[in-house]
């Protein structure tokens, strides 16, 4: 098929390709809302590399947009579950054990962690504030146990010069 413009192309997805996006979607989010946010993000994707997309009969075309819309999903769930974790470790704040790092400013210490990356702060969380094991924490995040450990040590030790920077730790 041969279009003008790149809008031309996108509205052909849109028509043909809508629904049976938010089908794969809800397969793994099992939730409408959250289905239409994972279609509306691939199409997102879809519209930035709209002009090397190829749009032939019998082409690759619906595979590509169903592994991006359930790339997207897949993303969803996993923001969910660090939300989830998240709120876990707010409402156990109080059981904050700094032993890990040589301190015991508690607060200044959590306002640290805030400003790391998600991937960081979660597994910091999950092993400073709820002080689950490495198996549990591997089980929480689907990952394995030395992979959880493995991102506890390196989180651990961008916390480290996070706090050395701020004057707080000191080896």
């Amino acid at each position: 098929m041969e279009f003008e413009s790149g809008n031309e192309k996108m509205a052909f997805i849109c028509q043909t390709y809508s629904t049976r996006m938010k089908a794969i979607a809800y397969q793994y989010v099992q939730d409408m809302d959250l289905a239409e946010d994972a279609t509306q993000e691939a199409f997102i994707d879809i519209m930035h590399s709209i002009d090397k997309i190829s749009i032939e009969k019998g082409g690759k075309m619906p595979t590509l947009i169903g592994f991006i819309v359930k790339c997207k999903a897949i993303d969803i769930i996993r923001a969910r579950k660090n939300l989830v974790l998240v709120e876990e470790f707010e409402e156990s704040m109080l059981g904050f054990h700094c032993e890990e790092v040589g301190i015991c400013e508690t607060n200044q210490i959590y306002q640290i962690i805030q400003t790391m990356k998600e991937r960081d702060r979660v597994i910091l969380l999950l092993r400073l504030a709820l002080d689950l094991d490495y198996q549990e924490i591997a089980k929480k995040l689907d990952i394995s146990e030395a992979n959880a450990r493995k991102r506890y040590e390196r989180a651990r030790g961008r916390l480290q010069i996070l706090l050395r920077k701020k004057g707080i730790y000191e080896e």
